[in-house]
């Protein structure tokens, strides 16, 4: 059905829309159901459509859209239209439509990508801003995650955690009082109808087990009843107990199956069940296998077990996955499948034991035939047959004995594979989790997941590549992710504050839950500080460390020792008479500066002696904030003004900050500017005289906060809209961190610079790494176009539009930059022996370069840019590529030896076969070519329709990956012919690569991600990280690193060893684990 929902509901909704007209359904309620499959009576309903009201809509929009295109093969765009137009009107005439979306795991399953589901999500935006509209979306607990994703699109409409308790039901066990009711309605409904004295023994045996009745059970208990006619105590008593009707329900659904596949319909059900009662999930392949029954078997009995809801199918996104409804089913099963085996066992030993007896017979008649004194010719004849006889079941014995050895190895084999199969599964599962938690942006769980799948990987036997490769890049993906180190909780509210004290070992939270909290800087609580009447807003320390100022509802500011002892609480007549908003310590530690909801800022001495009222703003001052020569204060207010303030209380200048209310203001660690945040959702920067530097846009919600580093380069940014941004001062965004659930309310750095702590209305604070992670990039001043790793694999050359070089050495991290080129650089290449560099440039030319920067050769001969440079793995020849659609030749002294022409268009790549005897060039013309190292044309591959950025082979020369700009990887064999075609990215693959062992291949895009793929064109991972797109990408020697690089100015190194990963992941969570015991795994990371 989701294969084509927007025709399904279009079509489903007019029929709705035509009963309602007819007068053909209930008025007061109509329902629709779209059927899953073609038409199939028994199938799920995966959507349900009701409306309700008075009936007396007007007719002429109800007309337009019966008429319009409802069979699902019109426009997407113009049925989703048409729909939301039909749930407008249906609003404005107060009719309420419920629209209900089943199974709707099966929904991602279709559609595997997230760009896939852009248009539902964009139709699930318009719903939810519709009156008398309900949704309804029913969802399996394994796919729950899965929703998170619709936070991305839909947090502005619905306002909260799309998994909130609030908006979540889960669908549980009826009570016995309920069962009773659920019981009576059902039966009353279909017009069957069961005796008081039966309903009431029917929920007492139901829920004899565990108190409530399970509704699955309930359905073929039900369903049994039905098909016997049992309606009174008496026949149910007799016919019954529930075991044997569901003993008979297994019975007749075998049936079904035909006599001939009785007992292949029992082995399929044996294998849906293990040795501990469990009820595993088994794909198709894996029961196959399991069973060796044909295809065309297997399949009728799965579909037959389908149909009669003893089986259920979880949609995955390569192959569906097959379960048993139920637990209460397995014990049934397993008495079956054990008195079959007892009933096989026990005669296979009356066969063994008859065939003893015979022998023994046959020996004792041997024996007497040995004491024969005579043996006539017909003895002897008599004799020979009785030895062949005694040999015959001396055999047929040995034969039995081996079945049931060979029993016993098929069945341990048996349980090997499934083991192995489980294990594979779990861990993949649990990458998949992982991931669905990165894009849900909590990095954080999502380590913990991956640490848990790669720890198990380690030491599980059997695991198969696929789902090794999945585990380590699920885990790289999470480890280079994650910024978030840690996760303080412990207050019971909104967490509105959170400052570090000045070296940097302490930090200090305050709450609405009317506390304050001191934390060591690794998350272990230290104290709570009680003492004020309401909600605390603000919280600050002296510049010695010493003293902790805190600003509440309660009117009051109270300071306080650092070991949580109170000093002094500022009030009385010289105090705030409402809210006190912010608070903050002078540098000199001589002053502090409080605002209030009173309109007013008071500067107090250390000793709380007030010594100025600043008085002026007409509404709230919410923000305050000392120059860092304690000589100006600056003050934000409702009135959407800042004022700047001399300290003795003279007001120097008034503007008009923003066209809301100004939330919050600091100075920078100079004292020269003033950053400014507003609930216009923007920041500003300003000079001291009120000049605008820079206004920054990027959150979607209120600013509510703004800190400064301690070297004044970078500011961090809380937002209502979840989440932290990071800028320079130039007003660059350089990264957002998200993963808050609600509004982050405080952000502040550490005295170091190295974490940036949160306070949120979600109940925490949250410890972010500002510096970028474990990810940490190397950084360009401009677009970074191309990286190589040595050959070696002791180096990495970055090519930058910055018209540099820079060589990492990856042993000591130690970098060397230099000027290369006149004009930006567009490609770098090592030589196989790791002694040479080759450069590109848009100046034309070719350079090669010695590892110390000393130029050797310039090759000049092209008539525009050159795009790319590639050394031929034999070291004799080095090719180029160029806008003048050409590829030229060149010998290591810089000699031309060739020119390869007949691209109609500029040439973006070229690369050498292992052998060095063909290259390969990829050109804007859409096409790539096939060359043999004279100059001869093999061979055009015309396939794609863009431009060919980037060429590639595989190690073993059998193989050639092609990127373009309309968005695929192409996979051909050496002779031309395609094999494949790598879908996944949402932008232009601008370069390919092949791992050197041959088994992975990396795509780069403009999506702004790096895509990872088995060999056989299955997408593994996709690498985030980036920010802009994604122009080179290039493998280790070992395969255990990839290096990428792209527009944003970086290259990022991601690593693939899982010990490596293991490593830093776990010391990344050190203390997460030490003092978060509800994040706490059991023997993981060795904690």
């Amino acid at each position: 059905v989701y294969t084509d929902w927007v025709g399904e509901l279009h079509k489903h909704l007019a029929d709705q829309v035509y009963q309602r007209e007819q007068g053909t359904g209930n008025r007061e309620q109509g329902v629709g159901s779209m059927e899953q499959g073609t038409g199939n009576k028994n199938s799920h309903n995966s959507f349900r459509i009701g409306i309700s009201g008075n009936g007396n809509e007007e007719p002429l929009i109800r007309e337009k859209f019966l008429n319009s295109n409802g069979n699902g093969n019109g426009n997407g765009n113009a049925l989703i239209d048409s729909v939301l137009e039909q749930l407008q009107h249906n609003a404005d005439n107060n009719l309420l439509t419920v629209l209900i979306f089943d199974q709707f795991e099966e929904f991602f399953s279709v559609y595997s990508h997230q760009s896939q589901r852009k248009l539902f999500y964009t139709f699930l935006v318009n719903c939810l801003k519709l009156p008398y509209l309900k949704l309804i979306f029913s969802i399996r607990d394994n796919a729950l995650h899965k929703l998170l994703e619709l936070e991305h699109y839909t947090w502005e409409v619905i306002e909260s955690n799309i998994l909130d308790k609030k908006i979540r039901y889960p669908l549980v066990n009826f009570s016995l009082e309920d069962a009773y009711s659920v019981i009576q309605s059902l039966t009353h409904r279909a017009n069957f109808y069961l005796e008081p004295a039966l309903i009431d023994e029917l929920v007492r045996e139901l829920g004899a087990e565990i108190g409530e009745v399970r509704p699955i059970e309930l359905q073929v208990v039900g369903a049994q009843l039905q098909a016997e006619n049992i309606t009174t105590l008496a026949q149910y008593q007799h016919h019954g107990p529930k075991a044997k009707l569901v003993e008979r329900f297994l019975e007749k659904v075998i049936k079904d199956c035909g006599p001939e596949n009785e007992t292949a319909a029992w082995l399929v059900l044996s294998l849906l069940i293990d040795d501990n009662k469990n009820r595993p999930l088994k794909n198709r392949s894996e029961l196959a296998i399991e069973s060796s029954l044909e295809d065309y078997t297997l399949d009728l009995i799965l579909e037959i077990f389908e149909k009669s809801g003893l089986v259920f199918i979880l949609p995955e996104v390569t192959i569906n996955r097959y379960q048993l409804v139920h637990d209460y089913l397995v014990d049934v099963i397993r008495q079956k499948k054990q008195s079959k085996l007892q009933a096989e066992l026990e005669n296979l030993r009356e066969k063994d034991k008859q065939s003893q007896d015979k022998i023994e017979q046959l020996v004792k008649e041997q024996e007497l035939q040995n004491q024969l004194t005579k043996i006539t010719k017909k003895q002897r004849k008599t004799e020979e047959k009785l030895n062949r006889i005694l040999r015959q079941r001396l055999r047929e014995a040995r034969w039995a004995g081996m079945a049931l050895f060979s029993l016993m190895v098929i069945t341990s084999i048996l349980g090997v594979r499934y083991a192995i199969s489980k294990t594979n599964n779990h861990l993949s599962d649990l990458s998949y989790s992982s991931k669905a938690l990165v894009d849900a942006n909590r990095t954080l769980d999502a380590l913990i997941l991956s640490l848990e799948a790669a720890q198990q990987l380690q030491q599980s036997l059997g695991v198969n590549p696929e789902t090794q490769t999945r585990v380590v890049t699920a885990l790289q993906q999470a480890v280079y992710g994650v910024r978030e180190r840690n996760r303080l909780k412990g207050h019971r509210d909104w967490v509105s504050s959170v400052t570090f004290s000045p070296d940097g070992e302490l930090m200090a939270s305050g709450s609405r839950d009317k506390t304050i909290k001191l934390w060591r800087k690794d998350g272990t609580l230290l104290k709570t500080l009680r003492g004020h009447r309401a909600g605390i807003h603000s919280v600050s320390f002296s510049q010695d460390g010493q003293i902790l100022a805190s600003g509440s509802e309660d009117k009051t500011v109270k300071l306080w020792r650092k070991d949580g002892s109170l000093i002094m609480t500022l009030d009385g007549p010289d105090g705030h008479t409402k809210t006190v908003h912010c608070v903050r310590f002078s540098r000199d530690r001589q002053m502090i500066a409080s605002a209030s909801e009173d309109k007013t800022i008071k500067l107090w001495s250390k000793d709380g002696v007030l010594l100025q009222t600043l008085t002026g703003h007409s509404d709230s001052v919410l923000g305050v904030s000392i120059s860092p020569n304690g000589q100006l204060i600056a003050s934000a207010s409702k009135d959407k003004t800042i004022k700047l303030w001399r300290r003795d209380g003279t007001l120097l200048k008034t503007w008009q900050a923003h066209t809301q209310p100004v939330v919050s203001v600091r100075f920078s660690p100079d004292g020269n500017t003033i950053a400014s945040t507003s609930t216009d959702n923007t920041v500003k920067l300003w000079q001291t005289n009120g000049e605008l530097i820079d206004t920054l846009e990027g959150h979607r919600n209120w600013v509510l906060d703004v800190s400064f580093s301690s070297d004044g380069k970078r500011l961090a940014t809380a937002s209502a809209d979840h989440t932290i941004k990071l800028w320079n001062t130039d007003g660059e965004l350089i990264e957002t961190l998200a993963g808050h659930s609600e509004m982050v309310l405080d952000v502040s750095f550490s005295p170091d610079n190295k974490t940036i702590a949160s306070a949120s209305a979600d109940k925490t604070i949250r410890l972010w790494a500002s510096d970028g992670g474990i990810l940490a990039p190397i950084r360009h001043n401009q677009t970074v176009r191309s990286v190589s790793f040595s050959p070696d694999g002791e180096m990495i050359a970055t090519a930058s539009a910055d018209n540099t070089i820079q060589l990492l050495r990856l042993q000591d991290r130690t970098i060397k930059a230099f000027s290369a080129h006149g004009e930006g650089l567009t490609g770098i290449s090592f030589s196989p022996d790791s002694t040479i560099m080759a450069s590109a440039s848009e100046d034309k030319t070719v350079k090669l370069w010695n590892l110390d920067g000393s130029l050797l050769h310039t090759l000049e001969g092209h008539q525009d840019q050159v795009w790319g440079v590639s050394f031929s793995p034999d070291s004799k020849l080095i090719a180029s590529a160029s806008a003048d659609k050409t590829v030229k030749l060149w010998n290591l002294d810089g000699t031309l030896f060739k020119t390869l022409e007949g691209h109609q268009d500029q040439v973006w790549g070229v690369s050498f076969s292992p052998d060095s005897k063909q290259i390969a060039s990829a050109s804007n013309d859409g096409t790539v070519k096939l060359w043999n190292r004279d100059g001869k044309l093999l061979n055009t591959l015309k396939e794609h329709n863009d431009a060919v950025n980037w060429v590639s082979f595989s190690p073993d020369g059998e193989m050639i990956a092609s990127a373009s700009s309309d968005g695929t990887v192409k996979l051909w064999n050496r002779d031309g012919k395609l094999l494949n075609t790598l879908k996944g990215h949402n932008g232009a693959v601008n370069w390919v690569s092949f791992s050197p062992d041959g088994t992975l291949i990396a795509s780069a895009s403009s999506d702004t991600t790096v895509n990872l793929w088995s060999r056989d064109g299955h997408l593994i991972n996709t690498f985030k990280g980036h920010n802009d797109s994604v122009f080179g990408v290039s493998f280790s020697p070992d395969s255990k690193l990839i290096a990428s690089a792209s527009k944003d100015k970086t290259m990022i190194l991601w690593n693939l060893d899982v010990d490596y990963l293991l490593d830093r992941g776990c010391s990344w969570l050190y203390d997460y684990w030490h003092h978060n015991r509800e994040g706490k795994r059991d023997q993981l990371c060795g904690f």
